[in-house]
């Protein structure tokens, strides 16, 4: 079976859009490396 991740257009709170995998909801809190923008991983509270 082959299971692609597709990426997705987020716009952050902050005003910056990032790209994050399918998986991730709105309003779903993430880490974002500062250096290349890049969303890392899913936080959890």
């Amino acid at each position: 079976m082959d299971i692609r991740k597709k990426d997705e257009g987020r716009d952050l709170a902050g005003g910056a859009e990032i790209s994050v995998p399918s998986f991730v909801d709105i309003g779903t809190i993430v880490r974002v490396d500062t250096e290349t923008g890049e969303y890392m991983d899913r936080v959890k509270k």
